[in-house]
């Protein structure tokens, strides 16, 4: 008797853990028709735009407790700042706060001018408004707490950002063009480049929303920050000096409190996008020639392979919580993917899919009880023997 009581215990256990640790990647979105891109996760909403064949593009939201997906951009029609506005089916770059969704969609204004701007949505009261200026070409939205940004203009391109309780709205106006704007509490932090971004120098730059002051963080050759607290990461750009060197870009990191920039990962190939979320940063690193998604936490010093995954490139990846999530595409199919990174990692993580079901725990429990249920009965037979 008690060894079959230690076996359902030891099963009711391992069952348990196989369950977690068997789950480390789920799959939101398969297609072969359309596109997924730029998640952006805040909580339990993940948050993504899809081009839809028959409505252009548009922005969907899942939510991680209750399992359900939802189309964001249902209502087309809105009135706002006494303007109306119809939207024409290209929205791009959501992102997520606790009560609102806010992304840059093509809207047409008072049946006269159609122009990208920054479209709010109140998830308390289910209200549109349009947040940039409607003469004013909006994209690239990013938001924290009380603060919006975006980047605006056409041939000069300013960082904008608007205080959602005052209904403020401020430009930056600087020389060179500023763009991928990026906000936490009262810091914003932009790319600032002259020429073409990709090519020519680019720098970061960071406002205090309090003292106005603005400081550049990283010298020349930086890109793509993400910030939290006074913590900012952001790729390293490492030009070659001969012809035919392939150009190299590493992830590091700057404290604006103490004013000291450290690498977190210099290894051969690419390491590209970092996003940051209290201690842990995560990245797309191709050091093996695929693309991966990458975690490191700055308390413990371990680095993860959060996804090794080899038939898809991942282009976009976000964090916030222990959540990761980061799309992949291949010559046949997007994909939408997440994981937690509280998660037991395992060798090779499969892919599980979440379209119909999210759950599939109780297969890996019967399987493990199936399993270790023979352990138990050859064990019994051995003692009886």
């Amino acid at each position: 008797m008690k060894i079959w009581v230690a076996t359902l215990v030891f099963i009711l256990v391992l069952s348990g853990y196989g369950a977690r640790a068997s789950l480390p990647v789920q799959q939101l979105e398969v297609s072969n028709v359309y596109r997924t891109a730029n998640p952006d996760v805040f909580n339990d909403t993940i948050v993504w735009e899809r081009d839809d064949p028959w409505h252009d593009r548009i922005i969907q939201s899942y939510d991680i407790r209750s399992n359900t997906k939802s189309i964001v951009t249902n209502q087309t029609r809105f009135y706002s700042n006494n303007l109306s506005c119809d939207l024409r089916g290209k929205a791009r770059n959501p992102t997520a706060l606790e009560d609102a969704i806010i992304w840059q969609d093509e809207i047409f204004y008072d049946w006269s001018q159609t122009i990208d701007g920054i479209v709010y949505l109140n998830l308390t009261n289910g209200q549109l408004s349009l947040v940039s200026n409607a003469t004013e070409y909006s994209v690239n939205p990013d938001a924290y707490g009380d603060i919006i940004a975006w980047e605006s203009g056409w041939d000069q391109k300013n960082i904008t950002y608007h205080h959602i309780s005052t209904n403020e709205t401020i430009k930056i106006d600087r020389k060179y063009n500023q763009i991928t704007p990026q906000v936490y509490q009262n810091y914003l932090v932009w790319n600032e480049y002259d020429g073409v971004p990709s090519v020519g120098w680019t720098r970061i730059y960071v406002k205090n929303l309090i003292t106005s002051e603005i400081v550049q963080v990283g010298g020349d050759g930086v890109k793509s920050p993400s910030i939290y607290g006074d913590k900012i990461v952001y790729e390293h750009w490492v030009f070659p000096d001969d012809e035919g060197d392939e150009l190299i870009r590493d992830i590091y990191m700057h404290n604006l409190t103490s004013g000291i920039t450290i690498p977190i990962c210099t290894d051969p190939g690419d390491q590209l996008i970092p996003k940051i979320y209290e201690d842990q940063i995560v990245w797309i690193d191709n050091n093996d020639g695929g693309y991966h998604i990458v975690s490191h936490n700055l308390q413990t010093d371990e680095t993860l392979k959060v996804c090794t995954d080899p038939e898809f490139d991942r282009y976009h990846v976000d964090i916030h919580g222990n959540v990761v999530v980061w799309s992949g595409h291949n010559e046949d199919e997007s994909r939408l993917f997440y994981s937690n990174l509280s998660w037991e990692p395992i060798p090779d993580p499969r892919i599980i899919e979440t379209i119909d079901n999210g759950s599939i725990t109780s297969e890996v429990i019967i399987g493990s009880l199936i399993v270790l249920g023979i352990i138990g009965l050859v064990g019994l037979w051995k003692q009886k023997s």
